[in-house]
């Protein structure tokens, strides 16, 4: 399996040291994924690159080696930017660049304006294996909820970091919307989406929303389009789903026929632990009159219909709340956790936390 020579398989292997991994398979549809995005000479270049971010000077230092000056690098770079294999932002004009995970706001989401049957093909089948283990096995989960603002008790108190109009508005000018890649698959296997018609609900914020917008995979937008989108997303039933960092740089909405991490969180024994949340939802059985509109509409079918009333397994409950607005009876609620799970400052703290409990394994 290991060559030397053989550039896709040194970039599988530099990407699998990545906090987000990029495992081998016996199939080597990772190495077919990657030949669909990077040429060889791509390939090589991109093994110089970390999940944080570096200068062109920086870069050329360590790459000099396979290209002649500091031009052909930011041309070379920049191109594989633009077919969605790597990211890019500015800082003191000048331009840094990183690699990305496969999914989660990687490769998979940049590839929003250049879908084709090949692709969709063996993302699917890695995503069904090798890849959504890799997704799912953080000690610290990629992923957090964001409870819908109807679904919490005025006596819970909403932390900054989750409450919706507070990250909104941290966010300033760097605000894109653009089309959910998952529903795009879904529509071009067709299958659609059964929540929701509108495909612009997932939003960038900060230095990825200026890389989207730059790039044509999504456009800018004010705060109060941000809002307004997202309230649709709650009252549709999605679940919000932003990087668990207070620094928000994306924002799934997300549910559970089309989405990929909850689609896999279903499969699990204990969804609950592999996105971070503080809350979770009970039911009231006296006021319960087993109308299982909670049961139809959660998305990682944590409840149940027994006897005409409703029960939730705690291990499967992520606590977005998209059941609680749809009961006739208002018999469910969240309730907060005892203990609270505050995110990360930075995507960069994030991802370091994540290698550091990938290294202690």
């Amino acid at each position: 399996m290991n060559n030397e020579n053989d550039p896709y398989r040194q970039l599988q292997e530099h990407l699998d040291k990545m906090p987000i991994g990029y495992p081998a398979t016996e199939s080597g549809v990772e190495i077919n994924l990657l030949k669909l995005v990077f040429t060889p000479e791509q390939a090589r270049l991109a093994t110089y690159l970390d999940y944080k971010y570096k200068s062109i000077p920086e870069i050329y230092e360590i790459a000099k080696t396979i290209v002649s000056s500091t031009e052909e690098l930011t041309t070379m770079l920049d191109e594989i930017v633009a077919k969605g294999g790597i990211s890019r932002r500015e800082r003191n004009n000048q331009k840094q660049y990183a690699v990305v995970p496969l999914a989660l706001w990687g490769i998979f989401e940049q590839q929003v304006k250049r879908l084709n049957p090949e692709f969709m093909m063996n993302f699917g089948q890695y995503m069904q294996h090798e890849y959504g283990y890799e997704m799912a096995s953080p000690k610290v989960p990629k992923m957090r909820v964001i409870p819908v603002e109807k679904s919490v008790k005025v006596e819970h108190r909403v932390s900054t970091y989750d409450e919706l109009r507070s990250l909104i508005e941290k966010a300033g000018e760097h605000i894109a919307i653009q089309e959910c890649i998952c529903r795009k698959v879904r529509d071009k296997m067709g299958t659609h989406c059964q929540k929701t018609e509108r495909r612009e609900v997932c939003m960038s914020f900060g230095d990825l929303a200026d890389l989207y917008a730059e790039e044509g995979w999504g456009r800018k937008i004010s705060q109060e389009e941000a809002l307004e989108i997202s309230r649709k997303n709650e009252e549709e039933g999605l679940v919000l789903m932003p990087g668990n960092a207070k620094e928000m740089q994306f924002m799934c909405a997300c549910c559970g026929d089309c989405c990929g991490i909850l689609s896999n969180l279903k499969y699990m024994p204990r969804p609950a632990d592999a996105v971070a949340s503080n809350y979770f939802a009970r039911i009231d059985p006296g006021l319960c009159k087993g109308s299982a509109t909670c049961v139809s509409g959660c998305p990682t079918e944590a409840v149940k219909l027994e006897e005409n009333v409703s029960s939730i397994d705690l291990a499967k409950c992520i606590g977005c709340g998209v059941c609680v607005p749809t009961c006739p009876n208002e018999a469910i609620f969240l309730v907060k956790k005892d203990y609270e799970i505050e995110p990360q400052e930075t995507e960069d703290d994030l991802y370091d936390q994540i290698l550091a409990g990938k290294s202690a394994k």
